[in-house]
Formats: C-alpha cells, structure tokens, sequence
C-alpha cells in the first residue's frame, strides 16, 4: 500500500467515528415519506449497481470475483473496503475519490450497507469556493440522479454543545461549516434505498460521507431491539 493511499485512509478513519454517530442518530430520528420510483423513470439506476450489491451479493462473492479484484483496498471484521470509483457516485458529487466500506451481516455475510468516505483537497481555489461546488454537486447532480431529498441541507453541531441552525440558509451553513465544528447533512431516498449525505471540513479538505441502504435496514434494527 503506498503512502498516498495509507495517509487517506487514516484521515477517513479518524473523521469517521464524529460522523457514524451523527448519521446513525439523524437515520432514526429524520421522518421520510415513501417515494414510488421505478427504474424506468430515468433516477439513479440505482447508481450503477447499489441494489445489486444491496440485495444479490454477499462479501463473499465480492472477495471471488475477479471484476473486483483490482477494487479491493481493506478488509475487516464486519466490512470490506474498495475504491470509490467502483460506483459512479464519485463522478456526480465532484469530489476527488476516496473509498466505500461495504458492510455486511457476520453471519449470513449479506452486504448491508455501503458508506462512500470521499476526500476532496482544497488547493488553488478558496475554500468557500470549493465547498460550494460540492454542495452544489449534491443540489443539482445528485438531486438529478436521486430526486427531490427527503430531507433539505442541514446543519449540525459536532462539538457536543447544543447550537441553534434553524432557519440557516446554506450559504450560511457554509460559512459557519468552514469555522466551526459542524456538518451539512442532506438525505434522499431513491426506489426504497436511502443515502444519507454529510460533508465537512478540516484542513483545507472537504469530507464527505455518504451511507446507503436499504430503507427498512434500520426498522428492521430498531424492531429487533425491541
């Protein structure tokens, strides 16, 4: 593994715990409406090949298969990782690439969830520039790909003391994003698969982590605590 790609994903890892947290809560907590989407509609395809993965594959077949191969980056207990240009959402979100976990059921070894954990460096350009195109990428490309979001731009504190977003517009959001500990979250729903976007900023980098799964994923979840 060279430099490079060892640097990236030790700074994935460390931004990732901050935002599962945050992703994990807003999945319980944000309402969503059911959406009737077929994939004649021209949305998505499901992008590229997200419900194959979701619904047909388990980390076996992935590990197997040979078209996979020269994806494959990491693997752990309870996911594997690959590179992010395996699926076409990259392209869309106009971020410079990164990797997707592919998490999967220890037992039955199903994929469950796909988190895109994308990296985008700002470097000749400000960095107010450079996030507003990302933002803009979600607003105008991935809504184009998705549909209209369930849930619009968001912004939330990660520091662990309450603040006050409502009513921010997202230029604001921005300004506050690039300032302060906090993350613009955004979430669509697409022919019954969610993607939950959040994007930040450190260091003259742009975040952005997106989970997608199945809608029922975390009923599912929420009915087996109970």
């Amino acid at each position: 593994m060279n430099k490079k790609k060892k640097i990236l994903i030790s700074i994935i890892a460390g931004v990732l715990a901050v935002a599962t947290i945050l992703g994990c809560i807003l999945a319980v907590v944000v309402p969503s409406k059911p959406k009737d989407i077929t994939p004649d509609d021209g949305t998505a395809l499901d992008e590229l090949f997200v419900r194959d993965v979701l619904e047909n594959l388990t980390v076996d077949d992935i590990i197997n298969d040979p078209k996979w191969g020269e994806n494959l980056a990491d693997s752990t207990d309870n996911y594997i990782m690959v590179t992010a240009d395996k699926f076409d959402y990259v392209e869309h979100t106009g971020m410079n690439g990164g990797y997707s976990m592919l998490y999967f059921n220890t037992e039955t070894k199903d994929i469950e969830m796909i988190q895109h954990s994308l990296v985008s460096y700002v470097e000749d350009e400000a960095p107010k520039t450079a996030v507003e195109k990302i933002v803009s990428n979600v607003q105008g490309e991935i809504t184009e790909l998705l549909g209209n979001p369930e849930r619009k731009f968001m912004l939330m504190n990660t520091s662990g003391e309450f603040q006050d977003y409502e009513g921010l517009t997202v230029d604001q959001m921005i300004d506050k994003l690039l300032v302060e500990q906090t993350v613009m979250y955004a979430m669509f729903k697409s022919n019954g698969i969610k993607y939950e976007i959040n994007i930040m900023y450190s260091d003259e980098t742009i975040y952005m982590m997106t989970w997608v799964y199945e809608e029922d994923l975390i009923e599912e979840d929420i009915a087996h605590e109970h």
